[in-house]
């Protein structure tokens, strides 16, 4: 029984021996405890001291680039700059990069090369950074003109053609990257999105990102997304524009582009409000709504006026409401199948009628200009 017990102690003291010289003693002579990474490399030794891992494991396992090996994503919020998240992927290469007159070995990898994502300082990743707040990132397969076959097989790979990088500010996306192998002497493509607002996936829904987690095979390639801008402040406007992922991955000209000569006004929470509470607010609900009932009770009584469908709202202002208005003018600029109008709306206002009602506003006519 005593031998037990004393056992017991030693393997405690033993522990405890261990423990004092690789943790402690360890952190009391350096700044900070060694972060190892599943490459057995100290993170602290390969990167900067003003970036900091947002991943608790450092490094991410992913493979874009076509061969068999596994490259390590490294997603970092750098401290000595604006505090936004960048990233890079290290690569284990035969050879130091940039050198092309030695030959590959047939040993194992000896050079660890960093390819940066963003930023970077050239082309289309100079662009900016991954995120602001946060990122969310995933990896997708899109048919291209080479076809890779050599895909790793191990468990917790991120495994495609493509990165994308979903960047988040105020819990909004405001930012939108992909990422694509090039080769060794070039590494990685991108190309960025950017808004003041935020995107989403969808057309008409201004926070729908839900094919990111069904992994459509349409949406999830993220070729086609949309910014929502706030426009209008008092009637929560937004600009809606279409962002197009356009060129070749194979010839490396992909890059986002804006398509703000067609982009729209609509209501920045998706669909249209009953009773606005300003009068630019009740036109543009007019000119959307294209249900007959509700466009009848926008207007005042005994007006006619046309209903139209397909409208795409390109301009509209905010006429200045004195304390004895009682009617305004809201101008529009829109389009109904490619035909421009240019309209001049008088809008009255309904004042209460007693403490349960609001001001209501009615569209009394509308003028071609």
């Amino acid at each position: 029984m005593l031998r037990t017990i004393l056992g017991i102690i030693g393997i405690i003291l033993v522990g405890a021996i261990l423990y004092y010289f690789f943790i402690i003693r360890d952190g009391q002579m350096g700044p900070r405890v060694k972060e190892t990474t599943p490459l057995n490399i100290d993170l602290q030794e390969i990167k900067p001291e003003e970036w900091h891992a947002i991943e608790k494991e450092g490094l991410l396992k992913i493979s874009i680039d076509g061969d068999s090996a596994v490259e390590w994503l490294f997603l970092y919020r750098d401290t000595g700059d604006t505090n936004q998240i960048g990233g890079l992927i290290y690569d284990a290469q035969n050879r130091p990069k940039g050198v092309t007159s030695m030959a590959a070995s047939q040993q194992s990898p000896a050079y660890l090369i960093p390819y940066r994502l963003m930023p970077d300082y050239t082309a289309n990743k100079s662009a900016g950074y991954l995120g602001d707040a946060s990122v969310r990132y995933k990896t997708v397969t899109v048919a291209t003109n080479h076809h890779a076959d050599n895909r790793p097989e191990e468990s917790g790979v991120m495994v495609g053609n493509r990165l994308l990088v979903s960047g988040f500010d105020n819990n909004r996306p405001n930012r939108f990257s992909v990422f694509w192998w090039i080769g060794p002497q070039e590494g990685y493509g991108g190309a960025l999105a950017y808004t003041p607002g935020w995107f989403s996936l969808s057309k008409n829904a201004p926070n729908d990102w839900f094919d990111w987690a069904r992994g459509n095979n349409q949406t999830e390639h993220a070729e086609t997304i949309y910014a929502w801008e706030p426009q209008v402040d008092r009637s929560n406007i937004c600009r809606r524009v279409m962002w197009r992922l356009e060129g070749a991955q194979d010839q490396n000209t992909l890059q986002f582009v804006a398509d703000y000569i067609n982009s729209d006004l609509t209501f920045c929470r998706g669909g249209v409000p009953t009773e606005p509470a300003f009068p630019e607010a009740q036109v543009l609900a007019y000119l959307l709504d294209e249900n007959p009932d509700h466009r009848k009770q926008r207007l005042s009584a005994g007006a006619a006026l046309p209903s139209y469908n397909n409208v795409s709202v390109r301009k509209i202002n905010q006429p200045t409401i004195t304390i004895d208005a009682t009617m305004v003018d809201v101008i529009t600029e829109f389009t109904i199948d490619d035909v421009f109008h240019h309209m001049l709306w008088r809008v009255e206002m309904i004042p209460p009628e007693d403490l349960k009602s609001s001001v209501h506003w009615r569209i009394v006519s509308a003028y071609e200009q």
